[in-house]
């Protein structure tokens, strides 16, 4: 690149440096990551022009199917990075349902020289002189035509000390051929993320982002444009008794070149050894000028402990259930039991606590004051780590109710580690449930550019709704289901937004598609079926009570949340209200959906519904409702 091309160059107020993919505005730089760059390319290259998604997505996903979720991705990015705002934009307006407009200035800034010496075409000379203003237009011309073959450099450069590399580790392969082995797989997947994301200059995914292609796999490129990364990483584990190999490669996709391999063995005993050996040597290959670390930590607990703690963490990764919860609670307090100073142990237990507090499985003022305990222990031994703060901010928000200790507690975590799912994903609920949607979409949508294939998940589609956007929940819906087809809690939203919008009929499908991912018996599901055909919404609900009437007769309990929702269904509005107010004594997390739901509006008016709101001091709570900013949105 010469030193005389303009390398810089103006987008109204902000200063876009292209050397070192940065733009500058309010006095603060932020850098850009390979694909947000690729799109402000499409976007300078015709501003001022309406360019359609489906041009973007030729133009930086080629040939790749991404969802919608990925340009938006990358807008917000850059959004973030200029200061914009999708309510009144400076820079880039959205123009819905078509795509996305540049309607800041674009000027050079810097060295302009060269351009003095340009000549205009024979045809344009004997013209006679040019005016100054045309003269300039060509000029103008000119440099924004170099800055553009200049982006086109800056794309396929990749210097390491100038922007971070992105780079996703795919679940290691369980080679063992024992089922009971695959902690081991997924344990050192974990590992290899977590010792990547500790060095400079690398931007590393976490492992609910990759954890979908743990059953399958499709083609590199397809995975590397879904997550969007140049840099993937795939390997195996394998175990022969006390014996253990990991075999690993660093793929640059992009390059369509291999940039490293290598397998390393040893005794099951130095497995931290181990994966400390494959994080620096892949560390070497992608970092340059940076000390690579290659000690190992120190075993913080006997082997066979270790792997209680592994198959532990391993089951906390499935679908809760109490049986799930319950093995991994008893591997981890063996573990504590034999090294109280264990600190992932004590963080572990405390999120195993929380699922069985949150899903009601055990009771919620038993379940979250082991939450405290555990995180409280675990600041003790580690107090500049995020994740304890984020399982205290969870206990704020879902059993104390106390939503400004809550936010001190995720604001926190999130200043320690931003990239924390647990303490993001927090801090949007609590926002969504104080009424501050934008704020909240805005968390989610961090969320999602930090780990692109939350797809299992309705984080958005849930703030859409509880912000009465019902249409945009359901676009949302199907966007994630083309993805994801298998996740419960998606169909399940799916059937309360048809609800919500006064489509009954629809909703009973996607109703009973999400019982049947969770394993309901098919004489209840086609009960159910037969009691929507027969009565509606209101039979649905007392068929659902008269099966919670038969679990209570065989000793199971029901949340009384759960109760209350079956009852407002059934059109037993005083019953619903006494379920409620139950659920307030008992310090069920799921009363708060009671703030805004749609479900409940029935009993807005009631003077005991306002006075629990008042107890949760939730009351009169506006909706932070702003439809031209939903719009408007990405």
């Amino acid at each position: 690149m010469d030193r005389n091309e303009p390398t810089d160059f103006k987008l109204g107020d902000a200063l876009v440096r292209l050397r070192s993919r940065t733009i500058e505005t309010g006095g603060e730089s932020q850098q850009l990551d390979h694909k947000a760059l690729q799109v402000l390319s499409c976007l300078v290259r015709q501003a001022g022009a309406v360019i359609r998604k489906q041009d973007i997505f030729d133009q930086v996903w080629p040939q790749t199917h991404v969802s919608d979720d990925v340009l938006t991705g990358a807008i917000s990015r850059l959004r973030r990075a200029l200061g914009d705002d999708t309510r009144a934009p400076r820079f880039i307006e959205t123009v819905p349902s078509v795509g996305y407009r540049l309607i800041a200035a674009v000027e050079p800034f810097g060295p302009i020289e060269p351009v003095e010496a340009i000549e205009l075409p024979e045809a344009h000379s004997k013209l006679g002189p040019t005016p100054p203003a045309k003269l300039w237009n060509w000029r103008l011309a000119a440099v924004l035509l170099t800055l553009l073959a200049l982006f086109a450099v800056a794309l396929r450069q990749q210097p390491m000390g100038d922007v971070p590399r992105s780079i996703a580790v795919l679940p290691l392969d369980n080679l063992t051929g024992d089922l009971d082995q695959a902690h081991l797989a997924a344990g050192t997947t974990e590992a290899l993320i977590t010792g990547l994301a500790h060095q400079e200059g690398l931007r590393v995914l976490s492992r609910v982002s990759v954890q979908r292609y743990a059953s399958s796999r499709p083609t590199l490129d397809e995975i590397a444009g879904e997550l969007e990364v140049d840099l993937l990483v795939e390997g195996s584990v394998q175990r022969s008794q006390d014996r253990l190999r990991i075999s690993a490669r660093l793929i640059d996709v992009a390059g369509d070149r291999h940039l490293w391999a290598g397998s390393f063995d040893g005794e099951l005993r130095d497995v931290l050894d181990l994966q400390a050996q494959v994080v620096a040597a892949m560390t070497r290959e992608l970092v340059t000028d940076v000390e690579v670390q290659t000690a190992a930590p120190t075993m913080p607990v006997s082997p066979a402990a270790y792997e209680s703690y592994l198959r532990a963490r391993y089951l906390l990764g499935q679908p809760p259930t109490p049986q799930r919860l319950g093995n991994a609670v008893q591997e981890l307090e063996r573990v504590i039991a034999e090294e109280d100073r264990f600190a992932a142990a004590h963080i572990a237990l405390a999120e195993a606590f929380l699922a069985l507090g949150e899903e009601v499985l055990m009771p919620p003022r038993e379940a979250f004051a082991r939450v405290r305990d555990a995180a409280e222990r675990a600041l003790t031994l580690e107090p500049n780590t995020a994740r304890p703060h984020a399982l205290l901010a969870m206990t704020h928000f879902l059993h104390d109710w106390d939503f400004d200790a809550a936010k001190q507690r995720f604001d926190g975590a999130l200043a320690l580690d931003p990239h924390d799912i647990l303490a993001r994903d927090g801090y949007s609920r609590l926002l969504t449930v104080t009424g501050r949607f934008h704020q909240a979409l805005d968390q989610q949508r961090m969320l999602r550019e930090l780990n692109p294939l939350i797809y299992h998940q309705p984080y958005l589609a849930y703030i859409y709704n509880m912000a009465r956007q019902h249409e945009l929940a359901l676009q949302e819906l199907h966007r994630q289901l083309t993805l994801e087809h298998r996740s419960p809690r998606l169909y399940s939203h799916l059937a309360s937004t048809y609800r919500w919008l006064d489509r009954p009929a629809e909703a009973i499908a996607p109703f009973l598609t999400s019982l049947h991912l969770r394993g309901t018996p098919a004489a209840n599901i086609n009960g159910l079926r037969d009691a929507f055909e027969r009565d509606g919404i209101v039979g649905v609900g007392r068929f659902i009570l008269r099966h919670y009437q038969g679990l209570e007769g065989s000793g199971e309990s029901v949340p009384a949340m759960s109760r209350a929702e079956a009852f407002v269904y059934a059109g037993d509005l005083e019953a619903a209200i006494r379920q409620i107010e139950r659920a307030f004594d008992e310090r069920e997390p799921h009363l708060l959906v009671i703030v805004h739901s749609p479900d409940y509006d029935v009993l807005r008016s009631h003077p005991d519904f306002q006075a629990i709101l008042g107890r949760l001091g939730l009351a009169g709570r506006t909706e932070d409702l702003n439809n031209s900013y939903f719009r408007s949105s990405p």
